[in-house]
Order: C-alpha cells, then sequence, then structure tokens
C-alpha cells in the first residue's frame, strides 16, 4: 500500500487485495463466519470514521461547481 504523507504509520488498516474466499481458507474459517468478521470490522471502522473531525471543504472545487452548473464558465479556444 501506498502512503507517500505516513498517514497510516504505525495503525491498522483494512485492506482485501484478494478475493474472499483466500483469506479464509488461509485461517481456516468458513467464508460466512469469516464475512461476518469482515463486517463487523467494516462497522467498526464506519463508527470510528464517524466520531472524527470532517474534513475541510474545498471552497475552489464548490465554487467552479456552482458556477459550472450555472453556465458561468466559457469554454474559450
Amino acid at each position: 500500500m501506498s502512503d507517500p504523507q505516513d498517514e497510516f504509520k504505525g495503525k491498522n488498516v483494512l485492506i482485501e487485495l484478494t478475493d474472499t474466499s483466500a483469506p479464509a481458507k488461509k485461517y481456516g474459517l468458513p467464508l460466512e463466519k469469516y464475512l461476518d468478521i469482515l463486517g463487523e470490522c467494516r462497522q467498526k471502522l464506519f463508527d470510528a470514521r464517524s466520531r472524527g473531525p470532517r474534513p475541510h471543504l474545498d471552497d475552489k472545487v464548490c465554487h467552479y461547481l456552482f458556477k459550472r452548473r450555472h453556465g458561468l464558465y466559457r469554454n474559450i479556444s
């Protein structure tokens, strides 16, 4: 996994690089049990992210999209 800004250094990150049956076989779990555990992990991550601060609003993008939506940008070529 690429982490150029070292944001995830020393942190656990849930990532799936293969299909779900491969890790289930590796750990000797039935596929249903593995998917249940994976679902619990995803829910925990979602709950933790929901408690964190919201990302900063990029006003430049919002401004551009607003003007584009209302036809205020012209394509000059």
